[in-house]
């Protein structure tokens, strides 16, 4: 699936674009916004019985990751 968002505000446009990627047990959702940044987060369902895992990062920056 692929959505994307647009505002205006004054001259300056802002938006972002976002799809979701499913396969099997592993979705992941990715979102680019008007600077260029990508927001990401891998979600896997069952790695393991009872188990649910969450990955998510943003980049350019590379302090922003997160495992859940």
């Amino acid at each position: 699936a692929i959505t994307s968002t647009g505002t205006k505000k004054g001259e300056l446009f802002l938006g972002d674009v976002n799809t979701q990627l499913k396969n099997k047990n592993i979705t992941a959702d990715v979102k680019v916004d008007t600077n260029s940044n990508i927001f990401t987060t891998i979600t896997i369902n069952e790695p393991a019985p009872g188990v649910k895992a969450i990955l998510s990062f943003r980049v350019p920056e590379q302090t922003s990751g997160k495992v859940r």
